[in-house]
């Protein structure tokens, strides 16, 4: 059985444009699938890289797939 390596198809950092909130970073990684992100996400990289970022940041993390619907209450 051959193994799979992740493939992100976009990745960008930059920082927000917005100088009132502090320095924010902005991470946006576009994976060329789930299977991909869960590769990526379990990997020995990305385990280093969180326990670096852990150290130092404040943050905020969302993961979401495009075209998956969100079911809103009715008030």
């Amino acid at each position: 059985m051959a193994l799979r390596k992740s493939t992100a198809t976009s990745w960008h950092l930059t920082t927000s444009l917005d100088p009132r909130k502090g320095r924010v970073i902005v991470e946006d990684v576009t994976f060329e699938d789930r299977a991909s992100f869960e590769l990526f996400r379990d990997s020995d990289e990305h385990r280093v890289a969180v326990e670096l970022w852990a150290a130092i940041a404040d943050w905020w993390v969302g993961d979401y797939e495009p075209g998956l619907e969100i079911s809103r209450a009715s008030s």
